[in-house]
């Protein structure tokens, strides 16, 4: 069992969870868990996330949401109800822990109750600065699964109605939540290469057992990946439409031409307007710097 108590193993388990290394934040749990630990009251939530992540990990590069999930995951699901039960004085852990739920009963095809579980979080009142990049990439994550939930709900609801006002309102729904997650996806990139870069370690210093996992640090999963393929597609798909709209306006004899909405933001400019959005992102980094170098396009 790891011997590291305080502040230097909260750092240790901030580390293994921006890198994704559930192996190693498994390994710390004992630690947790025991006694002057200063990690006590989080056990439960980290227990819950290594068990949630290990099984997503261990499915491949796509994520298929589907209720036969559920037999693997209802240990995640307890232990973070369990947090969330027994301690609500720690809002950080709470906010965690609902984002965590969200993902687990999105991946269970549970749609409603993945929106209830981000409702709960309170992620869209918050005012506060991420204390770690671990609490940022979740928030990304949820207005992912948000987007991606309302577009589901859209394609059952559009079954029982015709009504195009009522999809119409689904989809810029979606969108917005497409576009907050791909500003948050970005804030998270540029932070983590700030961290990382920021505190190369010198010459016969430790390296975290994290540099080594040949795991890419900055790769950011399957649903936060579909969220920026969604973004562009919603772009152009609203591009089009409010064309179409003024293009209708001109043969009706109007000669008005109302001014391009904000979201008929052509999808080429989105990535731009993401980034320059994400510098309005607050983030207070608590953690040390994570061990590795991100790998770095060409």
């Amino acid at each position: 069992m790891s011997k590291l108590k305080g502040s230097r193993l909260e750092a240790e388990v901030d580390r293994a969870r921006t890198d994704g290394n559930w192996k190693r934040l498994t390994e710390l749990l004992p630690a947790v868990r025991s006694k002057h630990s200063g990690l006590e009251d989080v056990y439960e939530l980290l227990l819950g996330e290594v068990q949630l992540e290990s099984y997503l990990e261990q499915q491949g590069e796509i994520l298929r949401p589907n209720k036969d999930h559920y037999d693997k995951v209802k240990g995640a699901e307890s232990q973070l109800y369990t947090t969330i039960r027994e301690h609500g004085k720690n809002g950080s852990a709470i906010l965690e822990a609902n984002l965590l739920l969200s993902k687990l009963h999105y991946t269970c095809a549970e749609y409603q109750k993945s929106l209830i579980d981000i409702d709960n979080s309170g992620m869209e009142n918050a005012n506060t600065p991420f204390r770690t990049l671990r609490a940022l990439r979740l928030v990304a994550e949820a207005y992912a699964i948000k987007g991606l939930c309302l577009e589901t709900m859209e394609v059952s609801s559009r079954s029982r109605s015709e009504s195009v006002g009522s999809n119409t309102s689904y989809e810029q729904k979606a969108l917005f939540c497409f576009e907050k997650s791909a500003e948050l996806a970005i804030s998270f990139i540029n932070e983590l290469e700030k961290t990382i870069f920021s505190a190369q370690a010198p010459k016969g210093a430790n390296v975290s057992t994290s540099s080594v996992t040949g795991k890419p640090a900055e790769k950011l999963g399957e649903i936060l990946e579909c969220c920026l393929e969604r973004v562009a597609v919603l772009r152009a798909k609203d591009t089009i439409a409010q064309k179409k709209k003024m293009e209708a306006r001109g043969s009706n004899g109007t000669g008005e031409s109302s001014p391009a909405s904000a979201t008929s933001q052509p999808a080429s400019d989105c990535s731009k307007s993401c980034r320059d959005n994400s510098q309005n992102s607050s983030f207070a980094p608590r953690s040390p710097a994570i061990g590795r170098s991100a790998r770095r396009s060409a």
